[in-house]
């Protein structure tokens, strides 16, 4: 299709669905500044609709092993591939995991335990795949199951991110990268009720 007769993407927040289907301004040098940065934690406050979800998902994609050769394709001809090619051998070298706390707009306390669990459930279910590893032990199992049927306890929940990130760790052998979109709504959310 002539890029001159897509669209824009208003509305459209995934970076593989606006790079096939609509116009992109190439925004790849926020990666090349992750990356160079090398921060253990990056904080990225900018005001509502500025292309923070965009942003992130573009890092997902850029990143994420899950699909790595298929979304090498998403950057060909961008910024990162033609004036940053050293950065290229970290596109699909890592295990991400990507949460968004977007529709986190509840009116109690149980509520947001509940789509917690909910959101949580879903992503062990995503890596389901890791219950195949044998090095892990029984506990190990048992705790995963329980999350990917939602059957935690409060303390299982409070655990669930970082022991997801540290059975991908020793599944992949490698450090686990986090992505957490809306971070502020769930506190917002709490504020407005």
């Amino acid at each position: 299709m002539n890029l001159i007769h897509r669209r824009l993407p208003i509305g459209f927040d995934d970076f593989k669905i606006v790079r096939q289907n609509y116009t992109f301004i190439d925004k790849t040098r926020f990666i090349v500044g992750i990356l160079e940065k090398r921060d253990a934690v990056t904080l990225i406050t900018r005001p509502r609709r500025f292309g923070k979800t965009l942003n992130l998902s573009m890092l997902y994609y850029f990143l994420t092993l899950k699909d790595g050769e298929e979304n090498r394709s998403l950057f060909a001809g961008l910024d990162i591939e033609k004036k940053f090619p050293q950065y290229m051998s970290y596109q699909g070298s890592c295990p991400v995991i990507f949460l968004t706390f977007k529709d986190f707009d509840v009116d109690t306390y149980e509520s947001m335990l509940e789509l917690l669990g909910c959101t949580m459930q879903d992503l062990y279910v995503e890596h389901k795949y890791i219950l195949a590893d044998s090095s892990f032990d029984e506990e190990y199992l048992e705790y995963v199951q329980k999350m990917q049927k939602a059957k935690g306890s409060e303390i299982d929940l409070s655990l669930s991110l970082k022991r997801l990130t540290s059975f991908l760790r020793k599944y992949y052998q490698k450090n686990v990268v986090i992505l957490i979109d809306e971070y502020d709504n769930p506190i917002q959310s709490a504020w407005k009720y």
